[in-house]
């Protein structure tokens, strides 16, 4: 026979919910990090740095005064992680409460110049650069953000021990095939912020869902890397690191050449609390060469009239500390 139910006073519930709805509020106000970050040796403060977040893509860099603010982050515990090319990378555990600002202070001693602080294809996971003994190459985020490369593809070609065949996506299309110290196509990986890019039917890579201005840097392991990466990897691993999302991030590149070339590239990301949000975009168009004379040419041989066009959307929630929600979209449009 059930029980008889019994419903509490409405003013019982009433004073329930009014001692429960402001700790609930409070706890539901994300928290910041803001602090500074100086040289070991000197106490100077150093500009460019990024501090990130571990197991986010939320990143903040130092201003002219040393100074960085990381918003919109739930109550709880992080692991922070400064770095610079010529310093060495330091890392801090920080607790961050509800509604309030924690401080956390860096202090870099110095580090190499040629090697970014931290690589992570190498063990698949972060790790001091200086103390791996795989063969790497990295493209900092200051050669990417610098090189003439009009495609991802194109990006790629600067690296040593790394080759594609084929002439350039912004010319033949974005399917391209690599290869890592002369393996057989197909034998090497790519990967973006983790995920394979390789075509699971074929051996090509299709180089347009990485949008040129969607890409910070760029670490390449060469030899085999099966072992961590399964049979894809016997000729090596190349992981492609998309742009973190900053709060009131914009970017902006636009070059134009010969042969009707023109290039455009935009990046922009922000925040609105617990929510980032990054958006990229890239227009390539004209170019490339003439393979006959004039004179040779005949009613096939016409100008190529190719054009890519293509955008990215991230969004980053974070539910709590130790939980983050992902969300990315790719658009494509290319015409040869």
């Amino acid at each position: 026979m059930p029980l008889p139910s019994r419903r509490f006073p409405r003013r019982v519930l009433l004073t329930i919910a009014a001692l429960l709805l402001p700790s609930l509020a409070s706890a539901q106000q994300p928290g910041a990090i803001e602090g500074s970050v100086t040289a070991q040796e000197s106490g100077r403060p150093l500009a460019g740095v990024r501090v990130q977040v571990m197991g986010s893509a939320r990143v903040a860099e130092t201003d002219a005064r040393g100074s960085y603010r990381l918003a919109g982050l739930p109550a709880g515990r992080y692991t922070l992680q400064a770095t610079r090319l010529g310093r060495a990378p330091q890392q801090l555990e920080v607790t961050v409460a509800a509604g309030a600002a924690t401080r956390a202070t860096f202090a870099l001693a110095e580090g190499s110049v040629l090697l970014p602080g931290v690589v992570t294809t190498t063990t698949r996971a972060p790790q001091a650069a200086t103390h791996t003994t795989a063969d790497v190459a990295v493209l900092t985020r200051e050669q990417v953000r610098t090189s003439p490369a009009r495609t991802t593809d194109d990006l790629l070609r600067e690296l040593p021990g790394v080759e594609l065949p084929r002439v350039s996506g912004s010319v033949a299309g974005a399917e391209q095939i690599l290869s890592i110290r002369g393996t057989d196509e197909g034998r090497s990986l790519v990967l973006v912020d983790g995920v394979p890019l390789n075509d699971p039917w074929g051996e090509w890579i299709d180089w347009a869902r990485v949008p040129r201005s969607l890409v910070d840097h760029v670490e390449v392991v060469e030899g085999g890397g099966s072992s961590l990466y399964g049979t894809y990897a016997m000729g090596g691993v190349v992981q492609l690191f998309t742009r973190p999302i900053a709060a009131r991030q914009l970017s902006a590149r636009a070059d134009a050449g010969t042969r009707d070339a023109r290039d455009l590239s935009l990046f922009g990301s922000d925040l609105f609390g617990r929510l980032g949000v990054a958006v990229s975009a890239d227009l390539v168009q004209g170019g490339g060469y003439t393979l006959l004379r004039p004179t040779q040419r005949g009613a096939i041989d016409l100008p190529t009239r190719s054009s890519s066009r293509g955008g990215n959307a991230r969004a980053e929630y974070a539910l709590a500390a130790d939980r983050t929600v992902y969300a990315s979209a790719t658009l494509l449009d290319e015409e040869r």
